[in-house]
């Protein structure tokens, strides 16, 4: 699969989802992510809004869309906490908020990430 940028109305959208969330953008796989407490918690991929969900959150995700899948960034690959949104929910504020709200929270439960010292 050829390689796409990321969709710049998918990261407006999510960028004003997480605008109430103490975040930090940096890029991740050349895309735009978010970070919490130091742990990457969404980004945009290619034409896909990604997120880092709980182990109920993700199952609740997956039994309610069909089209929600674990995310890839590589072909076989798949990165354990993390899950591709539709695209229905992408597009719909009410409903990214909820999600982005969900990732916070699990965001917020993990230990934060210790910022790795340079030599």
């Amino acid at each position: 699969m050829p390689w796409k940028k990321a969709d710049p109305e998918l990261d407006r959208l999510l960028e004003a989802a997480l605008s109430s969330h103490p975040v930090r953008r940096k890029p991740m796989f050349g895309c735009p992510a978010w970070f919490l407490n130091g742990r990457l918690m969404a980004g945009v991929f290619q034409d896909r809004l990604f997120l880092r969900l709980s182990p109920d959150d993700r199952q609740a995700l997956f039994a309610a869309h069909d089209e929600a899948a674990p995310f890839e960034p590589r072909a076989g690959r798949p990165m354990r906490e993390y899950a591709n949104l539709p695209e229905a929910l992408s597009r719909d504020a009410a409903a990214l908020e909820e999600w982005v709200r969900c990732a916070a929270n699990y965001a917020v439960s993990l230990p934060p990430k210790l910022e790795k010292r340079r030599k």
